[in-house]
């Protein structure tokens, strides 16, 4: 269920029409949104929140798109230097969202030496 929310994320991320976006409220929505918050890709206000959802004012974003990378069928993951080999994170073309039991929720540029599950993708404005 937790995948479908993410799936979810994603296409009403993609799909919004203007800077209002509404998610359900889940944990791993909000830990999302930090990760991206705070490597600087999203800004955003939090309107409403009330136990299922979670109403949204983007307020600035680099992010072009985003992919969903682990299924519930098949989880991705990537050492340290599978990401340091990685093409598209070489090509300085977007990130990485990982799982990490040591450091929790982080980006594949976060500085830290550690690969994880990858969660999703994040393509940045060019």
């Amino acid at each position: 269920m937790a995948n479908d929310h993410l799936s979810d994320f994603i296409i009403r991320f993609k799909n919004r029409k203007s800077s209002r976006l509404t998610l359900f409220n889940t944990k791993k929505t909000k830990e999302i949104l930090n990760v991206l918050r705070s490597s600087g890709h999203l800004k955003f206000k939090t309107i409403n929140e009330n136990i299922k959802t979670l109403e949204l004012e983007i307020e600035f974003t680099t992010i072009s798109s985003l992919k969903l990378i682990s299924k519930k069928s098949r989880a991705v993951y990537k050492s340290y230097n599978d990401l340091l080999t990685d093409p598209l994170i070489r090509q300085k073309v977007g990130f990485y969202i990982l799982s990490n039991s040591e450091h929790g929720w982080i980006t594949s540029s976060c500085g830290k030496k550690v690969g994880g599950n990858v969660v999703m993708w994040v393509s940045l404005n060019g």
